[in-house]
């Protein structure tokens, strides 16, 4: 299934969406790999580094789990507009849902 990005985004809660439909721990085997790269993108984009999808999208998903635990209500952070806007980039706007967007872990 693809996720249209505008279309998922459009609330201000939207981004969770976007990130719920990306298991950064499983496509990276363990919470340490994904946040290794969560940090490694964070670093990246600040000093205005190309990064690949996986690792946007791994870093999307570990804010969205941060702000979680956090007991955050999904408002979105600097970071976590960043991290979409540089999804939509580099995608043209689509990406692959490798879960179900349902399915909030």
């Amino acid at each position: 299934v693809f996720v249209d990005i505008a279309t998922v985004t459009r609330t201000e809660t939207g981004w969770v969406d976007l990130a719920a439909t990306f298991d950064g721990y499983a496509e990276n085997g363990s919470f340490e790999a994904a946040e290794v790269i969560w940090k490694s993108v964070t670093a990246r984009i600040h000093n205005g580094l190309p990064c690949q999808l996986d690792h946007l999208r791994t870093a999307l998903f570990m804010e969205y789990r941060a702000d979680r635990h956090g007991g955050g209500v999904g408002e979105p952070t600097p970071a976590a507009t960043t991290l979409v806007e540089a999804i939509r980039a580099l995608t043209g706007g689509t990406v692959l849902a490798k879960i179900k967007p349902a399915l909030r872990i």
